[in-house]
C-alpha cells in the first residue's frame, strides 16, 4: 500500500512537469523560420547623446584691460618749487586723467636786526595739495586743485636788550633795563587755497616708462595775508625818562599799526603766489 502511494505521487509530479515543459515550448518561436518570410527592419540607431559640457559665462571671461591699466599704475615724484620740496603720488582715473596728491615742505631760519630790534625769524613752508591732471595732449596737462592745508608762514621772535635804543616809525625809544622789550611777529595766509598748474610730463604714464622728467607752472591764490606784530616790556624816552609799558604807550601802538598795514600791503603781492616746478617721476 505504501509503495503504491509513492508510485502514484511520482507519476503525478511527472505529469505536471511534462505539462509545464510543453507549455514553454509552445510559447517559444520555432527553431527555424521560413526563409521567404519578410524580415522586420531593425530599429533605427538612436543618436548618442553628447556629453554635457560646462560653458564659462561671458561675464567670467577675462577681457583685455584698457591700455592705461596695462602698466604699473601708481606714480610717485619729487620736485622743487617755491612751495618747497614737493613729494607727490598719482593714480590714473581714465586714459586722459589722473588724481594727484602731495605735500610740500621747507624750512629756513635767520637772525636780523631792523631799527635796533633783533628778530629771530623762521620761514616755514608746509602745505598739502590735491589736483586733477587732465591730458588734452599725451604729455601736456592742465591741473586744477587745492592746497587743502596752507601752513606757509613767516614767524619771528623780537627782543631789544635792556638799555638799548630802538625806533618805530622814525621815533626812538629806550628798552627799559629792568623790563626789556620783547615781542613776536607772524605772517600767514588762507589755510585753504585754490591753485592751478599746467605743464609737461606725466606722473603716472601709460607708455610703460618707469622714469620721466616733469615741468609745471601756475599759481596758488593765498588771499590777503594775516599780519601780527606785538611788543611787550617797558620803554622809556632815549634819555631814560618817562618810562612806560609798550602795550600802554599810544605812540608805540600807533607805530605798530602803521607797520602792520605796510607789511600787509607789501605781502598782498604774494596773494597770487607763482609756482614753477621741476622734478622727476617714477612708476612703481
Amino acid at each position: 500500500m505504501r509503495i503504491a502511494s509513492r508510485l502514484s505521487v511520482a507519476v503525478f509530479a511527472f505529469v505536471i512537469v511534462a505539462g509545464l515543459a510543453q507549455s514553454s515550448f509552445a510559447q517559444s518561436p520555432p527553431p527555424s523560420a521560413d526563409p521567404n518570410a519578410p524580415v522586420s527592419p531593425a530599429p533605427p540607431d538612436l543618436p548618442i547623446a553628447a556629453e554635457p559640457t560646462t560653458s564659462t559665462p561671458l561675464s567670467q571671461l577675462s577681457s583685455p584691460r584698457p591700455a592705461y591699466r596695462r602698466y604699473p599704475k601708481l606714480g610717485v615724484g619729487v620736485s622743487l618749487s617755491p612751495l618747497g620740496i614737493d613729494i607727490e603720488a598719482a593714480e590714473p582715473l581714465s586714459p586722459t586723467m589722473n588724481v594727484r596728491a602731495g605735500f610740500n615742505t621747507f624750512g629756513h631760519s635767520d637772525s636780523v636786526q631792523i631799527n635796533g630790534i633783533n628778530y629771530n625769524a623762521q620761514l616755514n613752508l608746509h602745505s598739502v595739495e590735491t589736483l586733477i591732471d587732465w591730458y588734452p595732449r599725451p604729455r601736456f596737462h592742465l591741473s586744477p586743485g587745492l592746497l587743502v592745508y596752507n601752513g606757509n608762514q613767516l614767524a619771528a621772535q623780537a627782543f631789544v636788550p635792556g638799555g638799548q635804543i630802538f625806533s618805530l616809525s622814525g621815533v626812538s625809544y629806550l628798552s627799559m633795563p629792568s623790563d626789556p622789550i620783547t615781542g613776536m611777529a607772524k605772517l600767514d595766509f588762507f589755510k585753504l587755497s585754490p591753485m592751478i598748474l599746467a605743464g609737461f610730463g606725466n606722473l603716472a604714464p601709460r607708455n610703460g616708462k618707469h622714469f620721466s622728467f616733469r615741468f609745471e607752472f601756475g599759481g596758488v591764490y593765498q588771499g590777503t595775508p594775516h599780519v601780527q606784530l606785538n611788543l611787550a616790556g617797558g620803554d622809556c624816552n632815549p634819555d631814560g625818562t618817562n618810562c612806560n609799558t609798550a602795550s600802554m604807550n599810544p605812540s608805540i601802538q600807533s607805530a605798530l599799526q602803521s607797520i602792520r598795514q605796510t607789511i600787509r600791503h607789501d605781502a598782498s603781492h604774494y596773494g597770487l603766489f607763482p609756482i614753477v616746478k621741476i622734478g622727476i617721476a617714477f612708476v612703481i
